[in-house]
């Protein structure tokens, strides 16, 4: 992978604040300023995967996306676009999927489990998103962060099947 420039550095950090203002049209211009080399760093490649998500152009989230794994596999946010594209094109059997398979080459979060969780619920696989969510409960545990999680799974729609069973996955305490 390429060596980014400081200048790159800085465009990619400001493209950034433009998105999270909304300023898409901002955001492209400073990414426009790369190199062609540095238009393939995964960071350049998440903040236009975020450009194209806030149009909802998934098409072109998932191209991106597939671009992000390539270029760097091991990077878990390539990975967690991938299948929120593939979700969004109405393909979350295959999210579902290649997020799975991909889980044992990942660093450990609770992020990762916990959307296989809800494509899980999607799916009608209440058996299997117990368990993600398990998985998911165990990581947020050992990094401290059990607390968020619990309101994470609250408030998601997602997985409100799974909530509705009242065994939601979350490990009993000792």
């Amino acid at each position: 992978m390429d060596t980014l420039t400081d200048d790159e550095v800085a465009a990619i950090r400001a493209a950034d604040g433009w998105v999270k203002l909304d300023a898409l049209t901002e955001a492209e211009t400073e990414l426009d300023q790369l190199r062609p080399q540095a238009r393939e760093h995964p960071d350049a490649l998440q903040i236009r995967w975020l450009i194209a998500s806030k149009r909802g152009d998934w098409p072109t989230c998932l191209r991106l996306a597939e671009r992000l794994v390539a270029v760097e596999p091991s990077r878990r946010f390539g990975w967690l676009h991938l299948a929120e594209s593939l979700h969004r094109l109405h393909r979350t059997e295959e999210a579902y999927d290649r997020l799975a398979a991909a889980t044992e080459a990942l660093d450990p979060s609770a992020t990762v489990p916990l959307q296989l969780a809800r494509y899980a619920c999607r799916l009608g696989r209440l058996g299997e998103a117990r368990q993600w969510l398990r998985a998911a409960f165990t990581q947020a545990e050992e990094s401290g962060h059990a607390e968020r999680l619990r309101s994470r799974v609250r408030d998601d729609s997602d997985l409100a099947p799974l909530l509705a069973t009242g065994s939601p996955g979350e490990p009993e305490p000792e």
